[in-house]
């Protein structure tokens, strides 16, 4: 999380610009955020290209009403999971451990089962209200994920009946007016999705649209240079430490030139990593070789393990890996001392297990991942296809019966007179 491991010091490698992108996790919140607003905008964009508004609301009616368990009924199971497991004592090594932050993000076990039973309850609901979660701490982000989603479908609804170049710049707009709210990570992301979403569905020849187009044959070696240019740009943004900036020269550069470019008070790692991944995006839209890359069949898989690997790798780290590299067993526990000069009996605090050398660490780390993407790919393939199941019988059973042969328009519409030339005169 520093650009070095102190003032002076020689970075290592994972610590350096660009590659550190890769291993901070940062960037990741902010792609969750930006891809949500690019697929909630996508179909409805293309059915407004098309003129079938009354489909595209239709869309964005079903898409609103699936939104809420899609990300729920997960979410819930993960919570249940884990109460579970820490009830079993599976997090105990983690929170006697010397990692940092694991004793502090590893939930309790409580001493009876109604107990745990109650702050299940309780963390079910805080999740969705607060945005806090002690068995699920990396859960922060549902909440605003799922209320950006509504955002972007507020959005949609504003200007379903717009120009699509007007449309782009309302969400160019919006983006902005995130950036200015101190908002990086969720608010910007969603805007400038649904700015791509019509950024990659042109549907007419408007001369901005068709230069950012990256299939035109005309000015192919600009959009190449533009490519490189905001992949490496983005990259750098993106790289900005958590902390300790002033320890090497291109991290202290780095946060003065974001420090004049910023709002007050900014985030400065979340401004990095969301204007950094804008850039990159923009970089990646401009490459067709890029874009054909990762829309091969390796990372099409990838993607579709993201977000069960979200949920479940911390699960995992925090019970498995912490078992492969600690062990399975406590520290010996301390017994009651007397204070000889108060008389007051107290506990020593239990002393902490320390990390092995780095050879076994990397040893169990590839066992960590596949077991990772092992268990998402399982629950990919069985938890959410249940769960996608369990939406669709309930939006069924909820959602108007339009067996109709033509349904009612979904928004008011004004009744158009006749022509004045259509209207017989009174006779006199």
């Amino acid at each position: 999380m520093w650009p070095s491991p102190g003032p002076g010091e020689t970075p290592l490698f994972i610590e350096r610009p660009y590659v550190r992108v890769f291993f901070q996790g940062r960037i990741g919140v902010a792609i969750f955020s930006l891809v949500t607003g690019y697929v909630c905008c996508l179909k409805p964009i293309k059915l407004f290209s098309q003129g079938t508004h009354e489909k595209a609301f239709t869309a964005i009616a079903k898409s609103a009403i699936r939104r809420v368990p899609r990300l729920v009924l997960p979410v819930a199971i993960i919570l249940v999971l884990s109460c579970l497991a820490a009830q079993l004592g599976a997090f105990q090594i983690a929170k006697h451990s010397d990692g940092y932050g694991l004793d502090v993000t590893s939930p309790e076990d409580f001493p009876n089962w109604l107990d745990a039973f109650w702050a299940l309850i309780t963390d079910e609901v805080r999740v969705w209200t607060a945005g806090q979660s002690a068995y699920g701490p990396e859960l922060w982000t549902m909440m605003p994920i799922l209320k950006g989603a509504f955002w972007v479908y507020v959005y949609l609804l504003a200007t379903a009946y717009v120009q699509q170049r007007y449309r782009m710049m309302i969400a160019l707009g919006l983006a902005l007016f995130r950036y200015c709210s101190n908002d990086p990570f969720f608010g910007m992301q969603f805007f400038f999705g649904a700015f791509m979403a019509d950024l990659q569905n042109p549907v007419s020849e408007v001369p901005v649209v068709a230069f950012l187009s990256p299939n035109k044959s005309h000015m192919k070696w600009l959009r190449m240079f533009g490519s490189m240019f905001f992949l490496a740009i983005g990259f750098f943004v993106a790289s900005l430490p958590d902390d300790h900036y002033d320890y090497q020269p291109w991290s202290q550069s780095l946060y003065e030139f974001l420090r004049s470019i910023l709002p007050r008070n900014p985030d400065f790692p979340r401004f990095s990593s969301g204007i950094g991944l804008d850039l990159i995006v923009m970089g990646l839209h401009f490459s067709n070789t890029a874009r054909s890359v990762l829309s091969s069949k390796p990372f099409i898989w990838l993607g579709r393990m993201s977000f069960a690997v979200y949920l479940l790798h911390n699960q995992i780290l925090r019970s498995v890996l912490c078992w492969m590299v600690y062990g399975i067993s406590l520290p010996e526990q301390p017994e009651a001392m007397q204070n000889p000069e108060t008389g007051e009996w107290f506990t020593p605090e239990a002393p902490r297990l320390e990390k092995p050398a780095a050879g076994r660490i990397f040893a169990v780390l590839p066992i960590y991942w596949i077991l990772v993407y092992t268990v998402a790919w399982l629950w990919t393939t069985y938890v959410d296809a249940w769960c996608a199941r369990v939406t669709e019988k309930m939006v069924g059973k909820i959602k108007e019966d339009d067996g109709r042969e033509k349904s009612e328009p979904l928004l008011p519409l004004a009744a158009v007179p006749a022509p004045a030339a259509a209207v017989e005169p009174q006779r006199s």
